[in-house]
């Protein structure tokens, strides 16, 4: 459940935008639908590596420099769970294998499967955690990297920096 109204309107925006993006208006500055997804310890982008349309491709973390491939939507999944997509692929995020502790997150095809769905916790002003809805385990870029590059997998939550993320909106 959601325990923030900002991170709701956050994630609510996500989904509206990911199921309603025709209905919007030319006049809006900011889609609210298409986020840059950032790790608080980095400052860097979520990237879909290599901007590569395949299945399995790694969840990185890059320079912010504003590519298709660091553009991500949600929708809804119920249980108060999203499915995370890249603008670029239209593809999810996926942990793999499924449930292990420091699996790769890649992007797969979307089936709203379990272990495609995310809760996203925590306050805005310090970062989200964005949790696996099948293992409770959250979202980090690996070994707190600053690097480019740097691979994005599922661990035990600690609340670090590289656990949690900024959504920033992607201007028009």
């Amino acid at each position: 459940m959601f325990r923030s109204t900002a991170r709701g309107a956050v994630m609510t925006a996500l989904a509206a935008a990911a199921l309603a993006a025709p209905a919007m208006t030319a006049t809006a500055t900011t889609d609210p639908g298409q986020h840059q997804i950032v790790p608080v310890h980095s400052g860097k982008c979520l990237d879909v590596l290599g901007a590569n349309p395949g299945d399995d491709t790694n969840i990185v973390q890059s320079t912010c420099d504003g590519r298709v491939s660091q553009r991500f939507s949600a929708k809804s999944a119920g249980n108060d769970t999203w499915l995370i997509l890249s603008e670029a692929t239209l593809k999810c995020f996926q942990a793999t294998p499924a449930g292990q502790e420091g699996g790769d997150v890649v992007q797969r095809t979307c089936d709203g499967s379990p272990v495609q769905r995310w809760r996203v916790e925590g306050e805005a002003a310090h970062g989200y955690q964005v949790v696996s809805g099948l293992t409770g385990l959250c979202l980090e870029v690996a070994y707190a990297s600053p690097e480019d590059g740097a691979e994005v997998r599922q661990y035990p939550c600690h609340g670090q920096a590289n656990q949690r993320f900024s959504f920033d909106g992607v201007p028009a």
